[in-house]
């Protein structure tokens, strides 16, 4: 069928058009109702408790506070492992979430070894509004620090010896991830317009296959009545 013959087909069969251009009106108003993402990024750094070996407890990186994050963090996060990144950079955004808090110890590592190196978790924030984001932020944190009091509880370690956290930064910027409606939009109506025709000249097919076997089935039956 050439592309007239489909025309002509479409205003034949003007009931699969109609109800073609209403289910892509549904999806191009899907699409313009999607709202920006506003997303921040932060860290929970873990800090030792200040001594006479170290008196500036911002410079001990010890690997026991990497494990204690670890736990925190699992402690959150539950058992079930996370999807794996190429890169410990990469954006809850970019893995398709839009809408929630992702708090992770990165993973600096290849696929089959697992590198941990940083004492911190990582806090990531996706919301529909900049001020959402950040009290979400917060009170990750407030999370943070309250497993990580319980943690210590259990374990019975004295005031003086406890493991803290310090944020960083302390407000961390937000930033806002804006999408291209106009041309989605366009894309949902090439598409949505291409898949009605197609079913248009899907369904002209079927019936002209089932025109051609009538005079056929027509021709065989005089046959046998010869007979």
């Amino acid at each position: 069928m050439v592309f007239w013959d489909v025309l002509v087909a479409a205003f034949r069969r003007w009931y699969v058009v109609v109800l073609g251009l209403a289910i892509t009106y549904v999806a191009v108003a899907a699409v313009d109702s999607g709202q920006d993402v506003y997303y921040l990024r932060g860290q929970a750094v873990f800090v030792s408790p200040a001594s006479e070996v170290y008196p500036n407890k911002l410079r001990v990186n010890a690997a026991d506070l990497i494990t204690v994050a670890g736990i925190v963090g699992k402690r959150i996060n539950g058992m079930d492992a996370l999807p794996k990144t190429a890169s410990s950079a990469a954006t809850m955004v970019g893995r398709g979430v839009r809408d929630g808090v992702l708090i992770t110890l990165p993973d600096n590592g290849v696929q089959w070894a697992p590198y941990f190196d940083t004492r911190a978790l990582y806090i990531e924030v996706a919301a529909p509004d900049p001020e959402i984001a950040r009290a979400r932020h917060r009170e990750a944190l407030r999370q943070i620090s309250a497993d990580l009091q319980t943690l210590q509880d259990e374990q019975d370690v004295a005031a003086d010896e406890r493991v803290t956290i310090a944020p960083s930064p302390e407000s961390p910027a937000v930033v806002q991830f804006r999408g291209q409606p106009r041309l989605a939009q366009l894309m949902v109506l090439v598409l949505g317009g291409g898949a009605t025709l197609l079913c248009v000249a899907a369904l002209e097919r079927s019936a002209q296959r089932r025109r051609d076997r009538k005079p056929a089935a027509a021709d065989d039956d005089r046959e046998l009545a010869r007979v």
